[in-house]
């Protein structure tokens, strides 16, 4: 199982979701091959679809076809659907986490939430080294 991170320290998730990728043959053997910056990359749900925008997936060199567009579909139940479009219009953030995996799949791991302001990200890994250390905050 591989992963492509993305540093999540900057957001405050709500829920978290997993979803299918749909992808051609030669972005599967791409991301096989070499990591996938998601610097930038947004979920968000285009006329009741989710979709994953922004992605930059290198082309593989052997690969006649090749989908720069930057727009993936995703897969998910109709219930998460309609969860993603009432967290949309409450104007939140829906950020991917990381590309794995999953046997024989790849899946998307995505968080949506809101992004933290400074001090709010001082304030967690303030809490974050006193955890680490053994003391109560």
């Amino acid at each position: 199982m591989r992963h492509f991170n993305l540093d999540s320290r900057d957001y405050k998730f709500e829920e978290k979701f997993t979803a299918g990728i749909v992808l051609s043959g030669g972005d599967v053997k791409s991301l096989r091959n070499q990591t996938t910056p998601m610097l930038g990359s947004r979920v968000d749900v285009v006329e009741g679809y989710p979709k994953l925008l922004n992605i930059n997936i290198p082309r593989y060199k052997f690969s006649n076809t090749f989908d720069d567009s930057g727009e993936r579909d995703l897969l998910l139940s109709n219930k998460e659907i309609l969860k993603l479009i009432t967290y949309k219009k409450q104007k939140l953030m829906m950020v991917p986490i990381s590309i794995f995996t999953q046997g024989r799949f790849f899946k998307l791991d995505f968080g949506v939430g809101h992004k933290l302001k400074k001090h709010d990200k001082r304030e967690k890994i303030k809490k974050a080294e006193m955890k680490e250390k053994g003391e109560k905050y």
